[in-house]
C-alpha cells in the first residue's frame, strides 16, 4: 500500500507540475526517433503492479514490434502512464485493459485504450480532456486524482501534431 500510495502521489504531483509548465509556456518537445512499442510495453511493465492490486489484467496489441515514431520520448511516455492509469483506476476488480499500439499511414501511429469500467456518460464526452474535470457519479468519488491526466494528455498529443479522441458509453467501458 505504501508502494501503491507513494507511486499516485508521485504522478499527481507530476501532473500539477505539468500542467503549470503547459500554462507557463514552458514546455518545449525533444524529439528523436522512438521505437514506441517498446515505450509502451516499458510503461505497461512500470504499471503492472497497479493493475495486479486490482487483479487486473493488461493485454497489449502490436502487430508491428518495431513501429518507429518521431516525438519526444518523455512526453510520449507520460501520455501512455496517463491514460493507462485512468482505465486502471476506473476499472473495477478483475477488470481487463487492452492496449492497442498500430501505425496508420506513413507518418502515424495509434494508441488505443479500451477498458472495462462503467463507462463515460455522453454528456461529459466532451469535458474529460478538460483541465481539473472529473466525471462526478458514484464511481469518480472513490477515485483519486485532480482531473489532470486527460488535459496533459490532450496538450501533449497535440504538441506532437496529433490528435486525441474518446469513444464511451455508460456500462461498456
Amino acid at each position: 500500500r505504501i508502494a501503491a500510495n507513494t507511486g499516485r502521489l508521485h504522478r499527481m504531483i507530476g501532473n500539477l507540475l505539468d500542467q503549470s509548465r503547459i500554462e507557463a509556456g514552458k514546455l518545449e518537445l525533444s524529439p528523436g526517433h522512438i521505437q514506441f512499442s517498446q515505450l509502451v510495453e516499458d510503461v505497461i511493465e512500470h504499471m503492472q503492479p497497479l493493475a495486479k492490486a486490482k487483479q487486473q489484467s493488461l493485454e497489449l496489441l502490436c502487430p508491428q514490434p518495431q513501429l518507429m515514431v518521431w516525438g519526444d520520448a518523455d512526453m510520449l511516455r507520460q501520455v501512455v502512464i496517463n491514460l493507462l492509469d485512468n482505465a486502471i483506476k476506473y476499472s473495477p476488480l478483475q477488470g481487463h485493459i487492452r492496449i492497442a499500439v498500430t501505425q496508420q499511414g506513413a507518418e502515424l501511429a495509434k494508441l488505443s485504450v479500451t477498458d472495462s469500467g462503467n463507462g463515460i456518460p455522453r454528456d461529459a464526452l466532451p469535458k474529460v480532456f478538460d483541465a481539473f474535470y472529473r466525471v462526478e457519479s458514484g464511481r469518480g468519488r472513490e477515485v483519486k486524482g485532480f482531473g489532470l491526466g486527460l488535459s496533459i494528455v490532450k496538450t501533449l498529443i497535440e504538441l506532437h501534431d496529433g490528435q486525441v479522441t474518446v469513444e464511451s458509453e455508460e456500462g461498456k467501458g
